[in-house]
């Protein structure tokens, strides 16, 4: 197969395309998250709010590997192989949140590059925005 044939191009491009027309960061990376895992091959991805790790983060699910990822601004993950990673969304340099996606087989380096590729995406949503939106 030549890559170009690779459908998992056509599916990166298709999300990347549908980023824009969402109404803020934090929504294009909800859906982010939901499309991750059939695009990357992750049994599963959600998205956290930044504010919810300013408390207490070891509170919280997979905390410390998401605050570690959002205080760093790059992707972070947990166990050997890597079961657990942490993508932080940035928009306007400031942190939105983090995409948090597992798999039990282990998440590998490209799967961890295209997530952040797409969070990356997700947080330039906010460049896009009209200026009234965003105020």
């Amino acid at each position: 197969m030549r890559p170009a044939d690779d459908p998992s191009i056509e599916q990166a491009e298709n999300l990347l395309r549908r980023l824009p027309a969402c109404e803020s960061p934090e929504d294009a990376a909800h859906l982010a998250a939901h499309e991750l895992p059939a695009l990357v091959g992750a049994d599963w991805a959600t998205f956290t709010p930044a504010s919810v790790y300013a408390g207490d983060p070891a509170g919280q699910p997979h905390g410390q590997v998401a605050a570690a990822a959002l205080a760093d601004r790059c992707v972070y993950s947990q166990g050997e192989p890597p079961t657990v990673a942490a993508v932080p969304v940035w928009a306007c340099g400031a942190p939105a949140g983090v995409i948090l996606m597992g798999r039990a087989g282990g998440l590998c380096m490209p799967q961890l590059r295209m997530a952040a590729l797409v969070a990356q995406h997700a947080g330039a949503v906010a460049e896009s925005l009209p200026l009234a939106r965003t105020a």
